[in-house]
């Protein structure tokens, strides 16, 4: 098993990736009603936890991996446009 470096993380860490993210959805045309879910379900996580950590009603480390993966996602799909 990998044990994972544990960063030190705060909230202006996870407000900025959160804003970074935004940013990318709105480039791809992800930012429309009911593209959190369909993002969900490609990152293969419960929607109510991709919704908590964009909105950022939750500010954790495992909300701030979920926006690391949410982000390469989403500029994968920006390098592919």
């Amino acid at each position: 098993m990998r044990k994972e470096r544990l960063l030190p993380i705060n909230d202006q860490k996870v407000d900025r990736l959160r804003r970074t993210c935004k940013k990318l959805m709105v480039y791809v045309d992800l930012d429309k009603l009911g593209a959190q879910k369909i993002l969900a379900e490609r990152l293969g996580v419960n929607s109510n936890s991709l919704n908590m950590a964009l909105t950022g009603y939750r500010k954790g480390l495992a909300e701030y991996q979920l926006l690391q993966r949410l982000k390469a996602h989403l500029r994968s799909l920006k390098k592919a446009a």
